[in-house]
């Protein structure tokens, strides 16, 4: 077995760069040391590299907002909200590609999305949304 079976995408510039990931990297998140199941999608990391394998990795605060969606608009396959948190300040995301939307155990697809529903988005280092989650859903 290989001593490293695992890889990590970085935007360098404009470009995805390919990284072996050693087995025995360290994560780092706000500051404590956690699994490497703990980088997601969109987080903004500094990496540590020797002899072409990545040691290190950082990961920067993760931005999470709750809050309650005023707005959703779709078109084509785009699709942006935008949430009002409880201090009344507005945040405002295209959902990545591959963000999957939970509410309970269950998913919804971006068009049952409403104003007036409760979520928690975590938004990623380029500003789209990749995890939203329904705490509350609006009922007219």
């Amino acid at each position: 077995m290989s001593s490293v079976d695992r890889t990590v995408g970085i935007m360098a510039g404009t470009t995805v760069v390919e990284l072996e990931v050693s087995p025995d990297a360290v994560v780092i998140l706000e500051g404590q040391p956690a699994d490497y199941g703990a980088v997601l999608v969109g987080d903004s990391v500094t990496v540590i590299v020797r002899r072409g394998v990545v040691v290190e990795m950082a990961i920067a605060a993760r931005i999470e907002v709750a809050g309650v969606i005023v707005e959703v608009l779709i078109a084509e396959d785009t699709v942006i909200v935008t949430i009002r948190d409880a201090g009344g300040n507005e945040h405002t995301g295209m959902l990545a590609t591959a963000t999957v939307i939970t509410y309970g155990s269950g998913t919804l697809e971006p068009g049952e999305l409403a104003a007036g529903d409760e979520v928690t988005v975590r938004f990623g280092a380029d500003g789209l949304i990749y995890d939203l989650a329904g705490t509350a859903k609006f009922v007219s």
